[in-house]
């Protein structure tokens, strides 16, 4: 008994020896003799992305590999096995082969192709192989497409240029090809494009019957001087090249030479490639001498692109100043001269510029020194950029430049004169080419006999609480613009109100400002006319110049517009949409106007649609028609709407055509209230059954409050058919709802 029982324990033990600690078991690599050899085999599965970094973010763009990992105990051999991949829900993505299935490297490796589907959602792929089994879960976009019965061997990224201009009409044409792993060129496959940087267009969303999709890339916003690496992806295969942005330019204005302590301006223009300019950017300013720069980074402003800084030359010699803003890059080289060259006698005493009178010679004079001594019988070359300028006061006729030899103290002298106002540059030169020396100087012809004064009101209508800008121009004779003349500024004809300043002076453009502020006391005017703004000059009464200006009720005006297309928001209707621009009695555009949209059925048609022209001639267009062919096409039947009153109740004697319901009802809708933008303007769609196009008029009405008044505007309109649902010869529009018995007291 002893020894069976021990027999038993034996054969229990080999048993559990044989059956292993999870995985499965496999024939394969046993000696057939001596012990217990059979491997067992395990399962790893692993989700990565295309630069081998693991990923769980299945979607179009980024597809995912599933890598399985075979081992086994005993020297089990993990190559050349087949290994099948499963999904939980297939609906979420798709392998890169039918089969599902891979066979394991001779590391016992096998990987498959992960390709979003058409489903989003969370999702797990599973492994086998015979009893093993592993699984990895991802997160599905959805944004896939089918199940993939292809291969693809390679795509192939094209560029028609690989130079992208900075500016806005710029494109580069990018293509991909894609091929299977025979080289064939493979249709329908889905292409996905995309950049570091730069804007992308996707022409072709999957590849046309020669393997192509199209894509372009801009870089509307961006103007840097740059590489943009683009990419086109087609399941686990990919292609890139770079594309440089170029054609972003610093052009610098800078005088050729400088003298030592003396300022100049120097401007920059920062362009893009089509020669735009490019606003709102910082230049870099370096000086290699380290000469003082007013702002080391400027930013450039107005359609030009321009930036200016001040230079001032503190040390002396050759220096190089070096501009660069969006990659590029630019110098100029400018000679620092010991020289003492500068305009002297014409300074100001607060600083601001020189003012010469019109038609009046002034004298302007340079003083060259060379270490501090005069430099005698040297020629100095004057320039004027308004006006006309000679040697002596004698001598001024039409030239704008003139020359004069230093004298005795190293002073060389200029007149100029103008006859017209407004700022002049003076620039002066001495020497030539390294040794030449420069300098400038700005001054204002000013006219000094105001003739006439212009006054305007903007707006010229304002309600109580609201303000007025009134401006005054005070010109001359000749329409020059005059400054420093005092404007007195004062109300007639009306009472309340007030002035924000009773004068003003004139600036460089002639202009004196004040403003009006309209108050609960302020009058309508009388006599038929508005309030009365006079802007008198100071100096003489007898010049001046008035504007009225609208005190009261705000009137606002409504405008109706489209255009000509129409949308189809489902199968069965139509919309069409309507512009509304709000303005003032004076055409100002009136913002944030709340306003009541309405619309109401005011007539409609009956009959037929008909082709025309009728057969046998060929068919262009289904027409409407009060008679059926072979007869003579007529005109419908025009009907009003039996709502006379348009109190949306059936009243005794409405019923015209005995149907017990208004005809023909209100089939369109409209919004109920909108609000105008910035510019006064509002779109809106009116929407309507695609049946009664052609048939049914409508009246559009738009109401707004303003100033407590009620505005209140209209427009009757036909609701149209679209086009394209009239020109094709075996489907004619839908039947006319209201009938085609041509009397408006028959229903049908």
């Amino acid at each position: 008994m002893r020894n069976i029982q021990q027999l038993l324990v034996a054969l229990i033990v080999t048993t559990l020896a044989a059956c292993g600690g999870g995985g499965t078991l496999d024939s394969d690599g046993g000696n057939g003799g001596g012990g217990n050899n059979t491997p067992v085999y395990s399962l790893a599965v692993s989700l990565t992305n295309a630069d081998g970094t693991a990923s769980n973010a299945l979607a179009q763009a980024t597809p995912l590999t599933a890598t399985a990992t075979l081992t086994a105990t005993n020297d089990g051999v993990v190559s050349g096995r087949v290994i099948q991949f499963g999904l939980s829900n297939e609906a979420l993505a798709t392998f890169g082969n039918t089969a599902g299935s891979a066979v394991t490297n001779a590391q016992g490796v096998a990987t498959i192709s992960l390709l979003a589907g058409s489903s989003s959602g969370a999702g797990t792929v599973t492994a086998t192989y015979n009893d093993a089994t592993a699984e990895a879960a991802f997160n599905s976009a959805g944004d896939g497409g089918d199940t993939v019965d292809i291969t693809v061997g390679s795509v192939a990224l094209i560029a028609d240029t690989l130079q992208l201009g900075s500016s806005t009409a710029s494109k580069v044409e990018l293509t991909a090809l894609v091929r299977d792993t025979n080289n064939v060129v493979l249709a329908d496959v889905p292409v996905n494009f995309s950049s570091d940087s730069g804007e992308l267009v996707q022409i072709d969303s999957v590849t046309g019957e020669n393997g192509v999709a199209r894509a372009t890339l801009t870089t509307q916003t961006n103007k840097n001087n740059r590489d943009i690496k683009v990419m086109a992806r087609v399941q686990q295969q990919s292609s890139e090249l770079t594309v440089s942005v170029v054609g972003t330019a610093i052009e610098v204005a800078a005088p050729d030479s400088v003298v030592l302590a003396d300022s100049t301006t120097i401007d920059m223009f920062l362009t893009d490639s089509n020669g735009a300019g490019i606003q709102g950017v910082e230049i870099e300013v370096t000086s290699s001498l380290g000469n003082t720069l007013s702002d080391t980074s400027p930013a450039t402003s107005g359609n030009a692109g321009k930036a200016s800084f001040t230079y001032t030359a503190v040390n002396s010699g050759t220096d190089t100043l070096t501009v660069t803003a969006l990659g590029a890059t630019n110098s100029v080289v400018i000679n620092i001269s010991a020289d003492a060259f500068a305009f002297i006698d014409t300074d100001t005493e607060d600083g601001q510029v020189l003012e010469v009178d019109l038609n009046t010679a002034q004298a302007l004079n340079v003083e060259w020194l060379v270490n501090n001594t005069a430099n005698v019988g040297q020629e100095v070359t004057f320039n004027t950029t308004r006006g006309v300028i000679a040697d002596s006061a004698a001598n001024l006729a039409t030239s704008v430049t003139s020359s004069d030899v230093t004298d005795a103290e190293g002073k060389a002298q200029a007149f100029v004169r103008s006859q017209f106002a407004g700022l002049a540059t003076i620039s002066a030169v001495g020497g030539e080419g390294s040794d030449a020396v420069s300098a400038k100087k700005v001054i204002e012809f000013v006219a000094v006999n105001p003739t006439k004064v212009e006054t305007q009101a903007f707006p010229a209508q304002v309600g109580a609480g609201e303000s007025s800008t009134v401006r005054a121009i005070v010109r001359d004779a000749n329409n020059n613009p005059v400054k420093n003349q005092v404007v007195v500024f004062s109300l007639d004809n009306s009472a309340g109100g007030t002035i924000s300043t009773g004068t003003a002076v004139t600036n460089s453009q002639g202009v004196a400002s004040t403003v009006f502020t309209a108050d609960t006391t302020t009058g309508g005017g009388v006599n038929g006319l508005n309030l009365v703004i006079r802007a008198s000059l100071q100096s003489n009464n007898a010049v001046f110049d008035v504007t009225d200006i609208a005190v009261g009720e705000r009137t606002l005006f409504f405008r109706f517009g489209t255009g000509n297309v129409i949308t189809k928001p489902s199968d069965s209707t139509y919309a069409k949409e309507f512009s509304i621009v709000v303005t003032d009695s004076s055409g100002n555009a009136v913002p944030n106007q709340q306003l009541n949209v309405a619309v109401s059925s005011i007539g409609y048609r009956k009959g037929y649609w008909v082709p025309s022209p009728p057969a046998p001639e060929t068919f262009k267009i289904w027409v409407t028609s009060g008679t059926l062919p072979p007869a003579a096409r007529t005109a419908p039947q025009g009907c009003v709407s039996e709502d006379a009153n348009f109190n949306g109740i059936l009243d005794a004697g409405e019923d015209i055509n005995g149907d017990g319901q208004l005809t023909p009802g209100n089939f369109a809708v409209v919004p109920g209230v909108v609000t105008s933008d910035e510019n006064g303007i509002v779109s809106f769609n009116i929407t309507y059954p695609q049946d009664v196009g052609s048939w049914l008029d409508v009246r559009l009405q738009v109401s707004g409050f303003a100033a407590g008044t009620e505005n209140i505007s209209f427009r009757e309109y036909s609701l149209p058919t679209a086009a394209e649902d009239l020109t094709t010869e075996t489907s004619s529009p839908a039947d006319n709802p209201f009938g085609v018995v041509q009397s408006c007291a028959i229903s049908n």
